[in-house]
């Protein structure tokens, strides 16, 4: 609810260029050109707080006194651990083809490419606006464009194709062997992989284990990482 309350702040400054600006300035986003793209940047903070093992920290801050202040700042706090700014995150800040641009950062522009090639993982506002945690504005459509804009591809992902060549095969003990699937019990997209929660853990020529407090990718982290994610968790 507080999450939504921000959302609607940030919505209803449209209509108030100057509030809007003193807005976007407060998230460091003033370099973000799009309204939809601060947008959706504010909602990559949030997501980037719960996979990645920082949701305590964060929801500490919203619930404060001053909720668009403590996002603000706590989603700032995340992307400054990981390295990225909210342009960088942006659709506007993967749009180029320099390779110096990418010296620094989490890979946004090779995880878009995947996305609309391979995995369809568009995240969208829930169709229930009144239970959605991002604006009604990031739609598929939204993404649809943003994968044209970045590069030049008109046809939507074919996920039913990218299943069965890909993942069906893993459930064949015949085919896949000795694959070694970790997951972090915190982190929300561990329910896209083999999972004993998912029933999919029928092929017992693979290991799969759950990180018990593990973040996103923890587990692939350096040690320094690792650390601060269990002293937080």
């Amino acid at each position: 609810a507080a999450i939504r309350g921000v959302v609607k702040q940030v919505e209803k400054s449209f209509n108030n260029p100057t509030r809007f600006a003193e807005i976007k300035h407060l998230f460091n986003a003033d370099k973000v050109q799009s309204d939809v793209d601060f947008l959706y940047v504010i909602a990559d903070m949030a997501a980037a707080a719960v996979q990645y093992g920082r949701s305590a920290e964060f929801c500490k801050a919203v619930l404060s006194s001053d909720p668009l202040t403590g996002y603000a700042t706590a989603g700032k706090n995340v992307f400054a651990w990981l390295g990225i700014t909210p342009l960088e995150d942006s659709l506007q800040g993967v749009k180029s083809t320099k390779a110096s641009d990418y010296t620094k950062g989490v890979g946004a522009r090779q995880w878009y490419w995947q996305t609309c090639t391979e995995y369809g993982y568009f995240q969208t506002a829930y169709s229930d606006a009144a239970s959605a945690a991002r604006s009604s504005l990031i739609t598929l459509d939204y993404n649809y464009q943003m994968c044209s804009e970045i590069f030049g591809l008109n046809n939507v992902v074919n996920v039913e194709k990218i299943n069965r060549t890909y993942y069906e095969p893993l459930l064949n003990s015949n085919f896949a062997t000795n694959i070694f699937f970790t997951n972090g019990s915190t982190d929300p997209w561990r329910y896209l992989s083999i999972l004993q929660e998912r029933g999919n853990t029928v092929n017992p020529n693979l290991f799969y284990m759950t990180i018990d407090k593990g973040s996103h990718c923890s587990d692939l982290s350096n040690s320094q990482n690792i650390s601060v994610i269990q002293a937080q968790n």
